[in-house]
């Protein structure tokens, strides 16, 4: 029996805007947004876990909020280190052509040279020269200014989100047809012409020993038992 899903429709999310699976029982939206590192989630959108904007825009009217605050004291940011009431949060040291001075980092003294790492040297600064601080300064107003405009797009984006989909209707899914037992498959490449699936079976595939679902199918040509990757089913007739 092919197993039930859990959703039926999809929705946008009101942290990015992406249209993601709305779980049928709860109302809230898949989790997206991340990668899998070690068979671990690695940074999930913040939006995941929420109603979709068609549904609620509480979560999307808070990041608004965020981000102008953000965008606010990014702006108090620059105006301090400018005026000098804000020390930059890192200086590194430069060499006299203004260039920043790069060490082997620790543990890599004795690798080969391409196999070797580096690393910028930082500086305190009551150390450091006016050059160095002012270089520091640059860049951080220019990391606070593009943090700024950055949080301010995405406001303006949020707004025009929730004009354009709060309060309309989810999306619905597709439902596919899930191949089973009785079924009639037709690939040329594998000699089948209207052939019926035996079976739904997994079978190890590649040198790692992996299981793939396959269809066990008798071939009416020659009566010879073949199993087809599932994957490479496109299209077939259901009982």
């Amino acid at each position: 029996m092919a197993k039930k899903s859990t959703h039926t429709h999809r929705a946008h999310c009101q942290g990015c805007g992406a249209v993601q699976a709305v779980d049928n029982t709860t109302k809230m939206l898949a989790k997206h947004g991340y990668t899998v590192e070690h068979n671990y989630f690695q940074g999930v959108c913040a939006g995941a876990g929420y109603a979709p904007v068609e549904l609620s825009r509480a979560r999307l009217d808070w990041f608004r909020t965020f981000c102008i605050e953000t965008a606010e004291r990014m702006d108090q940011h620059v105006v301090a280190l400018k005026d000098g009431s804000r020390q930059p949060a890192e200086i590194l040291k430069l060499d006299e052509q203004g260039r920043s001075v790069r060490v082997i980092k620790p543990g890599f003294e004795n690798k080969r040279s391409w196999e070797k790492q580096y690393q910028n040297v930082p500086v305190a600064f009551a150390d450091a020269t006016a050059k160095e601080i002012a270089r520091a300064v640059e860049l951080e107003v220019f990391e606070c200014e593009r943090n700024a405009r950055h949080h301010r797009d995405h406001e303006k984006f949020l707004v025009k989100l929730a004009a354009d989909f709060h309060g309309k209707p989810l999306l619905p899914v597709e439902v596919k047809p899930v191949l089973k037992a009785g079924d009639l498959v037709t690939i040329a490449s594998w000699g089948l012409k209207d052939d019926k699936v035996e079976a739904i079976v997994e079978r190890a595939v590649g040198f790692r020993g992996r299981y793939e679902r396959h269809a066990e199918i008798v071939r009416k040509a020659d009566g010879k038992t073949v199993h087809v990757p599932i994957r490479s089913i496109r299209e077939f007739k259901q009982s």
